[in-house]
């Protein structure tokens, strides 16, 4: 489709019109004004549909590193719009609002560019615009793309900005899933094992939680094994939903290894005999046979 169609489709009153125009772009239009200029009037649209789309491709251009700045004032605004898309009308996560996905995009953008003063500033709204400035550092494929942003995170985790929001424990899940992706990419294997067997609760599901997301992957993680077993031998009420959340992980790894196979072991340890670990193979295989019969 010529660019020229392009402007044309975008122009339209008619909101399929726009959405196509917006999928037939390509995301170094970003610094063409003319386009610019469209895409900040969709924005100020009421069309909730026009408005998600429009913010979808300014991820996808954030993603790949484009400069978001002139538009990046329209999508602040954008915050208290709590509307989901007409296809997601009956979604429940709030990240799928129109709210936080244009949070999501000025995340995004702050962190391909390496703008840590700006992705700080971002964190410090509450709820699904903090957390999603701090999940965008997941988007990491390099140590080094996250080597800035590590001496705050490690701040944050260890609660020395005295923020009251980053006490909260579904901040602090965020905040150690990120670390633990940091860590990984860095194979530091013994940092991540401390997240992992930390004292605080939400600190060890966040991080098994980013390490679940790997395994299913398709990840390594064999160096982390003896952590993972170690977590089942903390039989104390504040453990169970860390050895819940550990045998999920567990059972990735068993769904990712050669297939056919009966025993896991670990020393003297097999993995597939661990009582959680069973639980949550018998649970998987209640959730197959249910999609199945509803097939």
């Amino acid at each position: 489709m010529n660019s020229a169609r392009t402007l044309e489709l975008l122009q339209s009153p008619d909101a399929s019109a726009r959405i196509a125009g917006l999928r037939a772009l390509t995301t170094t239009s970003v610094a063409d004004g003319t386009v610019v200029t469209l895409l900040a009037e969709i924005l100020q649209s009421a069309d909730v549909d026009t408005r998600y789309a429009t913010v979808q491709f300014l991820i996808k251009a954030a993603g790949e590193g484009r400069d978001l700045t002139p538009i990046i004032p329209l999508l602040h605004q954008l915050f208290t719009d709590q509307r989901f898309p007409s296809h997601l009308a009956k979604a429940q996560n709030g990240a799928f609002t129109v709210g936080a996905q244009a949070a999501s995009a000025i995340a995004l953008s702050h962190f391909r560019r390496g703008e840590v003063e700006a992705l700080q500033m971002l964190a410090t709204h509450s709820g699904w615009v903090g957390w999603t400035a701090i999940h965008a550092l997941s988007a990491a494929k390099t140590a080094a793309e996250l080597e800035p942003f590590l001496p705050w995170l490690q701040k944050m985790l260890a609660g020395a900005d005295d923020e009251a929001e980053n006490r909260a424990p579904a901040r602090k899940k965020v905040v150690a899933g990120a670390l633990l992706h940091a860590y990984w990419l860095k194979q530091e294997w013994d940092l991540m094992g401390e997240l992992l067997y930390h004292r605080d609760e939400a600190v060890r599901l966040g991080a098994l939680s980013a390490l679940d997301d790997l395994v299913e992957g398709g990840e390594e993680i064999q160096p982390l094994l003896p952590t993972l077993l170690a977590l089942f031998e903390r039989p104390e009420a504040d453990f169970a939903a860390t050895r819940r959340a550990a045998a999920r992980v567990l059972v990735w790894f068993k769904t990712k290894a050669k297939k056919g196979t009966k025993r896991l072991v670990l020393g003297s340890v097999d993995i597939l005999q661990i009582p959680e670990v069973k639980a949550e193979i018998a649970e998987l295989a209640k959730l197959v046979s249910a999609h199945r019969h509803d097939a």
